[in-house]
């Protein structure tokens, strides 16, 4: 009775999350509308220039959905898909649909649905991995982070970023575990959905380090780099005769933009009008991640201590590079390393909290 008891909390809890978060989404960005360079039907189309044609699997995913749509269920409510649907008040003002757009948009809708469900349970699946003897924060801390995921929708949001989540965290957690086998055809999946993914390399090299003599580690990381290069290969032979460049330099804007003190003290509304949030590097933010640091660090396995300094820095170089301002999405391959961290930043505040509660 308990355990069915807990299986339909869990279950509304993660539904109304997921529901939350998407909302907050669609309302924020939608499907960027028929943008000819980065809306969800420039994607789905493979119409898109690159960098963003270059993101092949979740438009792949959406074209196979569509097409497992009966033709005659699409006919029999062909009104209802374009005149009364309620996702259609997440168009842009003057965009249209026709019936075959409008049956890729609401599967679309439901593909980031089912993936913010999957962040959730591999949330919890990383959780359970690193504080086994608490399910409540297994069952708990899932929610409460992914409420803070709509911050980072500030500069855009696209088809891909809800999945690219789904795979670096199934990548963390086959890597903790030790599911080799199974790492290589997940990490070929994140590099097709997201290219820039490869990342996922540094992820297997730290925490892999622990796990197996230096000679299979280097075995396991070239069967990766492999997998990588066969991707990329498969995704240029994709995009060949696509106009665009395969990435965006944007290193002097940028430069620029950190320069101004006035980056450092921007607020916005992604949650509700007039309601305001620090905006990315806002120095609450950048304050509130230093003291996250300084409380989880003594308490960080070793691991996650060296996967902590190699990979933020990294990012953050690459961000300046190749972002655009303050792209927190951009930055999606640490958001399992800050989750963790968050974490163990949270068991110590509230350890000492119970502890003078109680006169320890």
């Amino acid at each position: 009775m308990e355990l069915l008891a807990r299986i339909l909390f869990l279950a509304a809890l993660y539904i109304v999350t997921a529901g939350y978060v998407l909302g907050v989404f669609m309302n924020t960005w939608g499907f960027r509308g028929n943008e000819a360079r980065y809306g969800t039907e420039a994607l789905v189309s493979r119409t898109a220039p690159r960098p963003f044609s270059q993101r092949v699997l979740s438009p792949a995913i959406v074209r196979a959905g569509a097409d497992l749509v009966p033709r005659g269920l699409v006919t029999t409510h062909a009104d209802w898909l374009l005149h009364r649907s309620p996702l259609l008040r997440y168009l842009k003002r003057g965009d249209s649909l026709s019936l075959a757009q409008s049956v890729r948009y609401h599967v679309a809708y439901v593909y980031l649905f089912l993936c913010l469900l999957g962040v959730l349970l591999l949330a919890r699946r990383l959780v359970q991995r690193f504080f086994a003897g608490s399910p409540l924060a297994a069952d708990l801390a899932p929610a409460i982070a992914l409420l803070f995921l709509p911050l980072t929708f500030i500069y855009g949001g696209y088809l891909y970023d809800f999945p690219e989540l789904v795979f670096l965290l199934a990548c963390f957690v086959l890597i903790e575990e030790g599911r080799w086998w199974a790492l290589y055809p997940v990490f070929a999946l994140a590099l097709l959905n997201k290219e820039a993914d490869i990342l996922i390399l540094v992820y297997a090299a730290v925490l892999g380090a622990r796990q197996s003599p230096r000679a299979q580690l280097i075995k396991r990381l070239a069967g990766l780099a492999a997998v990588a290069a066969a991707c990329l290969v498969y995704i240029r032979v994709q995009c060949l005769g696509v106009p665009g460049p395969p990435a965006e330099l944007r290193l002097a804007d940028n430069l620029r933009y950190w320069l101004r003190p006035a980056t450092y003290l921007g607020s916005f509304s992604p949650i509700a009008p007039l309601i305001r949030l620090p905006l990315g590097a806002n120095v609450l933010n950048l304050c509130a991640l230093a003291l996250g640091l300084k409380l989880a660090w003594r308490e960080l396995p070793r691991r996650l201590q060296h996967l902590t300094i190699v990979l933020l820095p990294l990012e953050a170089c690459l961000l300046l590079a190749f972002g655009y301002r303050e792209e927190l999405r951009a930055l999606a391959p640490t958001f399992p390393v800050l989750f963790l961290v968050g974490l163990f930043a949270a068991r110590r505040v509230y350890r000492v909290a119970i502890a003078r509660g109680t006169g320890g």
